[in-house]
């Protein structure tokens, strides 16, 4: 299982590089938050920015299993990554 993981945003444009990435380079992709607090980019660039994000997962079709998943507390990440190991052994 491959989880790409991206942190702290704070309000950078430099996560839309997984744009441009295969999505079958990754399984799960994970945004670790601290999506605002720049000091490059000021409002309303970083407020856009962060629908941007949003957006981006919205529209994800190929690993939104997870989101939805976690999101409505049907499983935790810490079970989906050991089910998804054991799936692996």
């Amino acid at each position: 299982m491959k989880v790409l993981v991206v942190p702290d945003v704070h309000g950078s444009h430099e996560w839309e590089s997984v744009k441009d990435m295969p999505t079958d380079s990754y399984d799960f992709i994970v945004f670790m938050g601290d999506y605002f607090d720049s000091w490059e980019n000021q409002w309303p660039d970083q407020g856009n920015n962060f629908k941007s994000i949003c957006s981006f997962i919205r529209d994800d079709k190929t690993h939104r299993k997870l989101s939805w998943e976690i999101m409505t507390g049907v499983i935790s990440v810490k079970q989906k990554m050991v089910q998804e190991f054991q799936v692996i052994r």
